[in-house]
């Protein structure tokens, strides 16, 4: 935390930001299966 702020960070990389508390809540599980499936499909492209 920063300035009472959260700092995020997309799940596949990126710039950060500054979040109030209360502004963040747990993901849907909709959201982070798609991100676990996109890196899962990322580290299958590496060789």
């Amino acid at each position: 935390m920063e300035d009472g702020c959260v700092q995020l960070r997309p799940p596949g990389g990126g710039v950060e930001w500054d979040v109030p508390p209360g502004w963040i809540h747990p993901a849907p599980a909709t959201e982070t299966l798609r991100a676990k499936v996109t890196e899962l499909n990322r580290a299958r492209r590496l060789p």
